[in-house]
């Protein structure tokens, strides 16, 4: 009986992760207007040069490294289906926690 609970709580685990995973992506993706402003400002710098529209582009993949929690924060009253993604993987990995408490996992 512990091998098939631990296969259920395997499986679990890999579902929370994936769940609260695809529902932190999905926040963090920027919408259609974010990138609509992000574009015709990279066109305004296309027009002055080639490399002026090259350094731009620079800029922009360095400031998009670290945006992710403050997307993530500003889109999260506008999405609802993401935030079930992660309220879904959250509690599978409550399940996954239960599960190996039950088999022994967090005793030292």
């Amino acid at each position: 009986m512990r091998t098939v609970w631990l296969i259920i709580g395997i499986h679990v685990t890999v579902l929370g992760c994936a769940f609260v995973f695809a529902g932190f992506t999905t926040l963090v993706t920027p919408s259609e207007a974010e990138l609509e402003t992000t574009r015709q400002a990279c066109e305004g710098e296309r027009q002055k040069g080639w490399w002026h529209g090259f350094i731009y582009s620079l800029s922009e993949v360095g400031s998009y490294r670290f945006r992710g929690l403050s997307l993530a924060i500003s889109h999260w009253p506008e999405r609802p289906t993401n935030r079930r993604f992660i309220y879904f993987g959250l509690a599978c990995l409550a399940i996954a926690a239960v599960i190996g408490y039950y088999l022994g996992a967090f005793a030292s």
